[in-house]
């Protein structure tokens, strides 16, 4: 029985051995800094926050309002450089409060938000089609004195066909509705679907951009939006001026100083 246990113990020692020697192995093959960190947003999980962006309006599922307990209104934030929005509570009578969910009888759930004058400039921004929606996944996270934030990354999206609206559907040569089937599923976009992940440098990039320095408002980037809109039309429609021959008659070009 003694010679038994002892010979157990021996090949107890030789497996720890050969552990300690794989695992050796192993670590001089396994880069960290080499390897890709696999996209959490692959992973389903229905507990998770998500954004659903629609040409005229967005919408935030009950995980989402969940992450900010007791919050009915929020601000809505943009960086337009790393191309990511967020989210932070804030008082009913701040200016730029948004009620993003209905409150009744102690109990909250998501609503609707119209808000074409916001996505239409965001789809242009982002290269987005109008004929499609888009599903982010959003991530909590405490900025401490900047407050807790659910931020969402634009570039990472689900897409989903749209239904045509009414009077919009695609016809035949006899004037009848076509019926074109609609993808229910969803898909990633090919930089998304035909990859693991993202590389471990990249990652910690994003990171170090990830700041709320660089955040404007909804209604900032709204009126940004309509600037730029206002302009365009002005300058399309201000008649070309002809150039006054008074003007420019007995007039020289002067030479730059050498």
């Amino acid at each position: 029985m003694t010679e038994d246990l002892n010979q157990e113990q021996v090949l107890d020692e030789i497996e720890e051995l050969d552990t300690d020697d794989r695992a050796e192995e192993i670590k001089k093959q396994f880069r960290p800094e080499k390897t890709k960190v696999v996209r959490n947003e692959l992973f389903t999980d229905i507990k998770n926050a998500f954004v659903t962006i629609r040409y005229d309006s967005i919408m935030f599922n009950t995980a989402c309002i969940r992450a900010l307990p007791d919050v009915v209104y929020i601000n809505l934030v943009i960086d337009e450089d790393i191309k990511m929005i967020g989210v932070r509570a804030c008082d009913p009578d701040d200016k730029n409060a948004i009620r993003w969910c209905v409150a009744k009888d102690g109990n909250r759930k998501s609503r609707k938000l119209s808000c074409k004058d916001f996505t239409k400039p965001l789809y242009e921004l982002m290269g987005w089609d109008k004929k499609c929606r888009y599903k982010v996944k959003g991530f909590r996270i405490d900025y401490g004195d900047e407050g807790v934030y659910i931020v969402f990354d634009l570039k990472v999206k689900k897409i989903f066909q749209e239904r045509p609206k009414k009077g919009e559907e695609p016809v035949d040569e006899n004037g009848n509705v076509i019926k074109t089937p609609v993808d229910r599923k969803g898909y990633f976009p090919d930089d998304i679907a035909t990859t693991f992940g993202v590389p471990m440098e990249e990652v910690r990039k994003e990171a170090e951009q990830l700041n709320m320095t660089s955040f404007v408002s909804m209604e900032d980037f709204e009126a940004a939006a309509r600037a730029q809109e206002e302009e365009a039309a002005h300058m399309a429609a201000e008649p070309e001026k002809a150039e006054d021959p008074q003007l420019t008659e007995g007039t020289e070009t002067i030479p730059p100083e050498e």
